[in-house]
């Protein structure tokens, strides 16, 4: 079958030799990874690829060859001394702290690695350093952070402007690099079909045009293309790829809502500062009328004593219905679900003397009499009562 013919690769080196290798039985995109693997330094434009089928000798389109390069997982096809011809009109580097343009500086360092290693892909790209002019910061990490994605995804993305733009930056080169390393899972001839079919290497290719490049029949591709999806959707494949916008979209959520939450912690701010200052009116307030309780000669109850009122609930004392009804009528404690079972009846009872208890309705000097006999034996008294002996 002429997909399983074998190919021939022929190019000219630097020094003028030429080269010829062979890859096979294989389809071409397979051969095309082996090539890239052994000679990552050959271009597309210096390859030349030809197979026999029929014994007739046909060439690889040119086309497919430049497809591959620039989408395949296991090379990247833009190289540096395309960088230095373009210069500002394609790239241009900021720095992520000022803001001022280093697009010239880089291109020096660009210059003097080439000249000095020979490198001439973005995969062979060395570490290097790069201070700012301007404000002095080391922004060589930075740039080769940037310089390690795909060249198309930084072309007319100015960097590190801000700090949400930085994010988007990375979230796209990371989005880039998730797709190619999760294409590196496939199989070469099922990655590539997956690319150039589907679109996601650029422009989608008709079924038809990639069967004659790859000397297969289109039924043949659209098998290979229900396989290469079978094998994303398995469990081990999914979530491995997060789409930027997504990602951008969560964060654009996530700051409106720390907006939000920002404003209204003020608010909370402000409610405690008005709070803090009517406690601090309400000090006041209790300081004054203990100050008028001693100057008229009442005398002030123990802590203790309010503790064991704080313990006891109305139903505690053995009244008669008629001095209950009257207390759960006057006083401003009945609680509408628990009943007169609150803890806090007697604490608001033992604060009045017997002169305000007397001016209750209905409440005289019988119904006086029996609470504070019941107060008595539970070691409590009115304001204005001597303590029991």
């Amino acid at each position: 079958m002429p997909g399983r013919n074998r190919y021939l690769f022929s190019f000219t080196d630097p020094a003028g030799t030429r080269t010829t290798v062979s890859y096979g039985p294989c389809y071409v995109q397979e051969a095309l990874t082996g090539f890239a693997l052994d000679y990552p330094r050959v271009g597309p434009k210096q390859l030349v690829i030809s197979y026999t089928i029929n014994s007739i000798e046909r060439q690889v389109p040119t086309r497919t060859i430049k497809e591959f390069y620039a989408w395949h997982p296991f090379v990247i096809d833009k190289p540096y001394q395309d960088l230095l011809l373009e210069k500002s009109d394609t790239y241009t580097a900021f720095c992520p702290r000022c803001h001022s343009d280093v697009t010239d500086q880089l291109l020096n360092v660009l210059s003097g690695i080439i000249r000095k290693s020979g490198v001439s892909f973005w995969l062979e790209l060395p570490e290097f350093s790069l201070q700012c002019s301007i404000c002095g910061s080391q922004i060589g990490q930075w740039l080769n952070q940037s310089f390690k994605g795909s060249f198309e995804i930084y072309k007319g993305i100015h960097g590190g402007t801000d700090q949400l733009e930085g994010l988007i930056q990375k979230w796209f080169l990371d989005f880039h690099l998730s797709i190619r390393n999760l294409l590196t899972t496939l199989e070469p001839r099922t990655a590539v079909v997956l690319l150039l079919r589907s679109g996601l290497g650029g422009q989608s290719s008709p079924a038809n045009h990639l069967a004659k490049d790859l000397g297969v029949t289109s039924t043949r591709i659209n098998q290979v293309l229900k396989i290469a999806y079978r094998k994303l959707r398995h469990p081990s494949r999914q979530g491995r790829v997060r789409h930027p916008l997504t990602t951008l979209t969560r964060m654009t959520a996530l700051q409106e809502e720390n907006d939000l939450l920002r404003k209204r912690a003020d608010r909370m701010e402000d409610l405690a500062e008005a709070q803090k200052r009517d406690l601090a009116h309400l000090t006041h307030q209790v300081a004054f009328f203990k100050k008028m309780a001693e100057a008229r000669g009442l005398e002030d109850f123990s802590a203790e004593e309010r503790e064991k009122a704080a313990r006891l609930t109305l139903a505690d004392l053995d009244l008669t219905n008629r001095t209950r009804n009257c207390l759960l009528r006057n006083l401003p404690w009945r609680d509408k679900i628990t009943g007169y079972g609150t803890t806090m009846a007697l604490t608001i009872i033992i604060e009045k003397t017997s002169a305000e208890m007397l001016d209750f309705r209905d409440f005289g000097q019988v119904s006086l009499d029996e609470l504070t006999t019941q107060l008595n034996l539970h070691g409590l008294r009115l304001r204005d009562q001597q303590a029991p002996a």
